[in-house]
């Protein structure tokens, strides 16, 4: 001991033993640590043997710990850095301790460079009840994605088949106008299912199909609306207090198609928005 430093003469680097066996090594020779094994495969390792198959009762490797309790707030950080030699950290793993006495963990990452810029932001949090926020520290759902403007908030999937750029796959989105947006990218339907069974579906011509996939009309191909069942398709149309309704349906029980009032009311064929004929009530 130099007065600054403990030195070891040998390869071996320095031990701990705790008179059955070594615990701790030192790796003077390649710059590692072990806890537990003598035999670092990384810059530090920590090892142990803990038979429990039970969740959080295994090996304890690492434990951060901020025991400040003075004010809601204060966290505790694993901080990353990877390119420069520079003290500034490009992303960070923390815990947040918040109002109710619980944790919040959250991510960050550096917008600039990390060469010259020692600034997190956070970009996501998993709070203390399970919820996720990507852009929200406060997320209000089980997933919460916020954005600075609608143009940003996005879900985008896609697969080694459709690609995977920015105009590839699937997006759920909102639209600069607010508008909720569902996007498939690719020339394929969208299909809406319940029961684990296709109800619906809008083809990638805009045709729309329900129970049924849609068929294209005419020359020049038309946008079509088709609803099909076991015993036909109806399509129904009602006022606001359901006092007037009327429907168009095809009947495969008695092979015909029908259109006409449920309630008792006339039936008007208009053009040019002025009545040109009407059917009453007493035909």
């Amino acid at each position: 001991n130099d007065g600054n430093s403990i030195q070891t003469m040998l390869t071996q680097g320095l031990k701990f033993n705790n008179g059955s066996a070594d615990t701790i090594l030192i790796d003077g020779v390649n710059g590692k640590l072990g806890i537990g094994t003598v035999s670092p495969s990384a810059v530090i390792e920590s090892q142990g043997n803990v038979a429990s198959t039970s969740q959080f009762s295994g090996l304890q490797g690492l434990r951060i710990h901020n025991a400040n309790g003075a004010a809601f707030g204060v966290t505790a950080d694993i901080n990353f850095t990877a390119g420069t030699g520079s003290n500034n950290r490009g992303a960070a793993i923390g815990v947040q301790y918040m109002s109710g006495s619980k944790n919040d963990l959250y991510f960050a990452t550096s917008g600039g460079a990390v060469t010259s810029t020692d600034t997190l932001t956070e970009r996501m949090r998993i709070d203390s009840s399970g919820k996720v926020g990507i852009g929200t520290g406060s997320p209000g759902r089980n997933l919460h994605i916020n954005g600075a403007d609608s143009d940003t908030v996005q879900v985008h999937l896609t697969n080694s088949t459709t690609g995977g750029t920015a105009n590839d796959g699937f997006s759920l989105a909102l639209g600069s106008d607010e508008s909720g947006i569902l996007n498939m990218r690719e020339a394929n339907p969208m299909r809406f299912f319940t029961s684990d069974t296709e109800r619906m579906r809008i083809d990638s011509s805009g045709n729309v199909g329900i129970g049924t996939t849609p068929e294209n009309y005419g020359t020049p191909t038309y946008h079509t609306l088709e609803i099909a069942g076991t015993n036909g398709g109806v399509f129904q149309t009602s006022s606001a207090d359901d006092s007037v309704k009327a429907y168009f349906y095809a009947d495969t029980n008695v092979d015909n198609a029908r259109i006409g009032t449920i309630t008792n009311h006339p039936l008007l064929f208009v053009t040019n928005t002025t009545e040109k004929m009407r059917i009453d009530s007493s035909g």
